[in-house]
């Protein structure tokens, strides 16, 4: 294993440590909860995606969002009934949500909530109308869509991530699919929303627009859970326990000062962290790692690390606000995953709207809407020339980021084996700390109610390593 530390921007301690079997609390699990079908723009019914989800992709939970403008009152219950029938305690375990979309702004999933929002803003701003509407009538969760990026456009991407404090308590995850680099460069939108305050996790979801809901490809959303039920799985997205894999089935464990990536952590010193990645593909290898930060900078790279052993490193931001650190990962050369971030320090809150800060320039760069080459240049500080350490194959994996809405972001991607993995193993116990400061609130749970019912087949058998399996401490957000 090698490690390569840009030692001004980061100051970075690494050991390997024996990663040790404690008492389950916390597994990962793997699903998809963005999808479409003849309800809007997609194929057949919402039966036959719920239960091809379940029973042919084998996920461990799965979402449709068709589109609301489309979605007629009878078709929106054909929904609801539909991920009421197919769940199966302790196997499956579903949502129900519709994607609200706006070429002005981009598109956000809303997940179990009945009321429709106005299509009013749809085509016409202010934006603030739509965020008014979503404060009176909060969802559960809330999800940025296939952020392309896009600075020339003033008012993409929500005006360009603009910060607006309530509506990231309610927004917890977004959509990352391709690298900076490659096609609609998600990732720079990422970053983009990072930089401007947001508290966002990341997520892969197929956006399925035909009957291959989980097998389109093997890119996942996968999030860690303190129960593997439906209010769970609500906790576990709107606490930010996620992270982005086009691999299906690799484990990513990142946390630092005691909490998981995606939970706010507010402290004044180095932030000790441990990574633990682990995959149950004997032919899969982690060729690299990369701690990202503002402007997408990349502080530290750790070449080939191991398998099941946890890798402990101490972040030090050198005491700016702002910032913020995540994990770009590349498995067997070119599958990426990225993790969700940690923040380190209080998160600047831009108000006041305006282009994307240059990502392409300084950490402390203006908006001058740069950073569309190709190849995203060094950026950092001029002691520091860290760079973005594109894998050798920086394409994506089974053509996952080809366009195939008017909102861009969905793929066209070759189907695979899509089988669930109900344990993470080898991951240690971590104590616990709830400094939460000023996160965000995302701790509501919705008001969900109680299944309606199996009326469904038994699921395949989704494949679960008792013998691995292994806990950890969750910490969640405080009210």
């Amino acid at each position: 294993m090698t490690i390569n530390t840009r030692m001004p921007a980061c100051v970075v301690c690494v050991l390997l440590l024996p990663a040790a079997v404690a008492a389950q609390e916390c597994k990962v699990y793997f699903g998809n909860i963005h999808a479409h079908t003849s309800v809007s723009d997609g194929d057949k019914a919402p039966l036959d995606a719920y239960t091809y989800a379940r029973d042919t992709a084998k996920l461990d939970f799965f979402s449709l969002t068709d589109h609301m403008e489309q979605t007629l009152p009878s078709e929106w219950e054909s929904i609801k009934d539909a991920a009421e029938q197919t769940q199966v305690p302790g196997l499956y375990v579903t949502l129900w949500g519709y994607e609200w979309g706006s070429p002005t702004f981009n598109h956000i999933n809303i997940f179990m909530q009945d009321h429709f929002y106005s299509i009013v803003p749809y085509l016409f701003p202010p934006l603030q109308k739509f965020y008014d509407e979503v404060l009176q009538y909060p969802p559960a969760i809330m999800q940025f869509n296939h952020p392309e990026y896009q600075p020339a456009v003033p008012t993409y991407n929500w005006n360009h991530f603009a910060y607006v404090k309530e509506i990231d308590d309610l927004v917890s995850l977004i959509e990352v699919k391709d690298r900076f680099d490659v096609d609609t460069k998600q990732e720079l939108a990422y970053i983009d929303a990072l930089d401007k305050g947001w508290h966002i996790s990341a997520v892969y979801n197929q956006d399925n627009h035909g009957p291959d809901w989980g097998t389109k490809n093997d890119c996942r959303a996968a999030v860690w859970l303190k129960e593997f039920t439906r209010d769970g799985l609500i906790e576990g997205l709107r606490a930010g326990r996620t992270y982005s894999s086009c691999d299906k089935n690799a484990v990513l464990r990142f946390m630092c000062g005691g909490q998981w990536a995606g939970e706010t952590r507010l402290d004044t010193t180095p932030l000790p962290c441990t990574l633990f990645l682990d995959d149950p593909d004997p032919a899969d290898t982690f060729t690299k790692v990369e701690v990202v930060s503002v402007a997408g900078a990349v502080v530290q790279t750790i070449d080939n690390p191991q398998k099941g052993v946890e890798i402990a490193l101490s972040l030090d931001a050198n005491k700016t606000d702002r910032y913020f650190f995540y994990l770009r990962i590349t498995v067997n050369g070119s599958i990426p995953i990225w993790s969700a971030p940690v923040w380190y320090g209080e998160t600047a809150a831009q108000t006041d709207g305006g282009t994307p800060d240059d990502v392409a320039g300084d950490a402390g760069a203006g908006d001058d809407g740069a950073g569309t080459d190709a190849n995203m240049p060094d950026v950092g500080s001029a002691d520091a020339e860290p760079d973005v350490g594109a894998p050798a194959d920086a394409g994506n994996p089974e053509d996952a980021a080809q366009a195939e809405d008017s909102g861009g972001g969905g793929e066209a991607g070759t189907g695979g084996d899509a089988g669930g993995l109900q344990d993470a193993g080898g991951i240690p116990d971590v104590a616990v700390e709830t400094d939460t400061g000023d996160a965000p609130d995302r701790s509501r749970p919705a008001d969900t109610g109680a299944p309606r019912g199996d009326g469904a087949p038994a699921p395949a058998d989704v494949e679960t390593d008792g013998d691995a399996a292994a806990g950890c401490s969750c910490s969640v957000l405080s009210p």
